[in-house]
């Protein structure tokens, strides 16, 4: 069965406030999971703190993936976000 999810992570907090991250977990008939979920883009200025935002959609939902909750920086592949970022480079 087919499902869509609304997951939450802990980013962080500034004093005694808890931030999350939302994004969306779809489970297709199969079981494979994927994640839908904006990030900040690199193009950071001071009119632009968090750059231009991105909305990925179909990432995988593993070990490699931030919003999974057995990922590690330790782990994650270099760039491994790169071709949904970027997908023209």
């Amino acid at each position: 069965m087919e499902k869509i999810e609304v997951g939450y992570r802990n980013i962080g907090s500034v004093g005694s406030i808890e931030y999350y991250h939302k994004f969306l977990l779809y489970t297709d008939s199969n079981g494979n999971q994927y994640t839908v979920s904006g990030w900040v883009g690199n193009d950071v200025s001071s009119t632009l703190p968090l750059g231009h935002l991105s909305t990925l959609a179909n990432i995988p939902y593993d070990k490699y993936n931030p919003d999974h909750p057995d990922y590690s920086e330790s782990y994650t592949p270099v760039n491994y976000l790169h071709p949904y970022l970027h997908p023209s480079e």
